[in-house]
């Protein structure tokens, strides 16, 4: 199955990456501090794509998943610094 990698940018410091695997959406968004990571997902691809992006911006400085399917929470051990919402 290939995965799509690529982040398209919504607005200045808001960019989301529409993976064609399981239809999964993540999302980054730039901090004054660093990135927040939405939904961080579960495909080595997908979580490099949004690591780089991230660090574009600060690196990830915070994890949130909108709810707790088994295609979000399991991308969070990628990121074990960040700060869990």
């Amino acid at each position: 199955m290939k995965v799509m990698t690529r982040m398209w940018p919504l607005a200045p410091g808001i960019a989301v990456l529409h993976g064609s695997a399981r239809h999964a959406t993540a999302g980054v968004i730039q901090g004054s501090a660093g990135a927040l990571l939405i939904d961080p997902g579960l495909f080595p691809g997908e979580l490099y794509t949004l690591r780089e992006q991230a660090h574009q911006w600060g690196g990830v400085q915070q994890v949130v998943a909108t709810h707790s399917h088994w295609d979000r929470l399991p991308g969070w051990a990628s990121f074990p610094d960040a700060e869990r919402l």
